[in-house]
């Protein structure tokens, strides 16, 4: 059974059965995202307090990003008036080291 998120901010992330031995390295805008998946594909991390991270599988980081991740994308952590997103849900993303170099976009849900 995957351990339940507990509490965002993050230290870490685990990934199937190891955790990622990474850190932070910052919170992208949307305009970085875009371009990190204009170079490949992503892998998106959701982590919700009190449910598993979900990892969303990799041939759908373009939709998931589209449809889920880019209206609720809050680009100021300091800020995240949860009324000026849809449905008053935002997420917080922060890029971490990937399995084989490929990057993480964890987006941590603040509702």
């Amino acid at each position: 059974m995957a351990k339940k998120v507990t509490q965002i901010p993050l230290t870490g992330i685990q990934v199937t059965d190891r955790e990622l031995h990474s850190r932070r390295e910052g919170y992208p805008d949307k305009e970085t995202i875009r371009q990190m998946l204009r170079q490949g594909p992503v892998e998106f991390v959701v982590a919700n307090v009190g449910d598993p991270l979900k990892r969303i599988a990799l041939q759908d980081c373009f939709e998931f990003w589209k449809t889920e991740a880019e209206p609720h994308l809050a680009e100021n952590p300091d800020r995240i008036y949860l009324e000026t997103f849809p449905d008053e849900y935002a997420y917080l993303a922060s890029i971490w080291e990937g399995e084989h170099g490929m990057p993480v976009i964890l987006l941590e849900m603040y509702h």
